[in-house]
């Protein structure tokens, strides 16, 4: 990779010891804003408001690229209401435009330039430029927001080789947003929180920049096999990042913490939500969930996931995962009625229920999403996601955003 390519396209973009503007002291029946030492501390007061099923379901519209769709690795909506998804099993991108049904496609299998082996993640930079992952082979691809190629530069981190996972991309289209887990000695206790490290990681200068470490996953020590295994409904921190920021929470409070490109800690985001009860029907569907993969899997499976009897889980977390979407609002997935990580490897899908807060921290409400839809982005008024039709084939689902919600949301269309 040649420097100046880089510097054409994403030149540097200075850091400012204070990446936000000062928060305002604010306040209101909902929600209240104060600066404390620098850091704002966004307090939603009252009850969430219901805002029911957030898009209008009549109007959804099934995009068809007019091929095969496999493995839909990340989908997103840009500015001008395109739909760009990676379709992994393809080894390409499609960008469609839902008003005109005009379908076109960017790469192929390989290895060249505009060439992919395994597509891992898609995200969007400055100027709406498409950034490709390829965690596997460590790889960032840039492309044009047509889906040109521009560059590609390897992503791996000195001493830590590939990321664990890949976040999000800066907003500068040079740097990524890392996960890694860290590691811990065996021991004889039931639980064992390995360390979570957040890192932006810049792919030109090979810098790495610690933003956050956190207790890591709830896990189950196997005597028997010498090792640990995720904890049913165990504790699940949360990160997203979006632009210059990254977003930061465990499942075990209601509060996610904003941090800046340096580290610093801008926001602390709050609001009031109590963790539920383990109940009858989660440890149902769990069991039910349990036998079905050892039934597919071999009675050896049943090694890694016990009963719950055998677990010290008497709470579930908050919420499993977040996002910012297009608009810079942060949506906070409430924790499903299954274990989040059974649901994947079963393909159950639930209807997602979602904690939804405008860019000032204020809490919208509460709001769902269609069963079945995996929610990948909101932007200009529309939310895109993934479903199955009943033959099990991946399709793309684009729906508006409900009238009701844009007009809590100050969206104008």
């Amino acid at each position: 990779m040649r420097r100046s390519q880089w510097s054409r396209w994403v030149p540097m973009v200075a850091v400012l010891a204070a990446c936000s503007p000062r928060d305002q002291v604010a306040s209101g029946a909902e929600f209240t804003v104060r600066d404390s030492a620098g850091v704002g501390i966004v307090e939603n007061v009252a009850g969430p408001a219901s805002l029911g099923i957030v898009v209008d379901e009549s109007r959804r519209q099934i995009l068809s690229p007019g091929q095969d769709l496999d493995r839909i690795r990340g989908v997103r909506i840009q500015g001008d209401g395109t739909v760009v998804l990676a379709n992994a099993g393809m080894h390409q991108l499609i960008f469609i435009e839902p008003k005109t049904g005009r379908v076109s496609v960017a790469g192929r299998r390989g290895q060249g330039p505009g060439e992919f082996e395994t597509i891992t993640g898609l995200g969007l930079c400055r100027g709406d430029s498409v950034v490709v992952l390829e965690s596997t082979r460590g790889l960032m691809h840039l492309l044009d927001r047509h889906g040109t190629y521009v560059t590609r530069a390897y992503a791996m981190l000195e001493g830590y080789g590939r990321p664990w996972r890949i976040l999000g991309v800066g907003g500068e289209c040079r740097s990524l947003a890392v996960l890694q887990q860290g590691h811990a000695e065996k021991r004889a206790v039931p639980i064992d929180a390995l360390p979570l490290e957040v890192s932006w990681y810049d792919v030109q200068e090979k810098v790495q920049q610690k933003v956050a470490t956190v207790p890591g996953l709830e896990s189950f020590l196997l005597p028997e096999v010498g090792g640990y295994a995720r904890m049913p409904f165990g504790n699940m921190p949360s990160f997203t990042a979006a632009g210059d920021r990254m977003y930061v929470g465990a499942g075990t409070v209601a509060a996610v913490q904003s941090y800046d490109r340096r580290g610093r800690l801008v926001r602390s985001l709050r609001w009031q939500a109590e963790r539920e009860p383990l109940s009858e029907g989660d440890r149902a569907r769990y069991h039910a969930t349990r036998d079905m993969l050892i039934k597919r899997n071999g009675p050896n499976y049943r090694l890694g996931f016990r009963r719950m009897e055998e677990y010290p889980i008497r709470l579930k977390p908050l919420y499993a995962r977040m996002m910012v979407d297009g608009d810079d609002r942060l949506w906070v997935q409430k924790y499903p009625g299954n274990w989040a990580e059974w649901v994947a490897l079963s393909s159950e899908t639930e209807g997602e229920t979602w904690w939804i807060f405008a860019p000032s921290g204020q809490l919208l409400g509460v709001g769902t999403t269609p069963r079945g839809l995996i929610v990948h982005d909101v932007r200009n008024g529309m939310l895109v996601g993934v479903a199955r039709d009943a033959d099990d084939v991946e399709e793309v689902h684009l729906y508006p955003l409900t009238r009701e919600f844009m007009s809590r949301a100050g969206v104008s269309r």
